[in-house]
């Protein structure tokens, strides 16, 4: 008998809330991004939930449009279980 799939937590450090607050306060729509970094609405939307890990090269080029460092992203840790 086939288990049931499980949900997959993100591996990486969760900076989704981080790019969709950064993007929001710039009054930024998803669409907006998405054109400016050469990447589609539903990659962002995703993003910004935590549902995929971006590349370096996307998070420099998200980071870049919306003005907020790279670093304090990536220095982010997983919670602690």
């Amino acid at each position: 008998m086939a288990k049931a799939k499980e949900a997959v937590e993100p591996v990486g450090p969760r900076i989704g809330a981080r790019l969709k607050a950064a993007r929001q306060s710039k009054r930024l729509t998803l669409d907006d991004l998405a054109e400016a970094c050469g990447v589609t609405k539903g990659y962002l939307s995703k993003l910004e939930r935590d549902h995929v890990n971006a590349s370096v090269a996307t998070l420099i080029k998200v980071c870049a449009v919306l003005e907020i460092p790279v670093d304090p992203c990536s220095r982010m840790r997983p919670p602690v279980k």
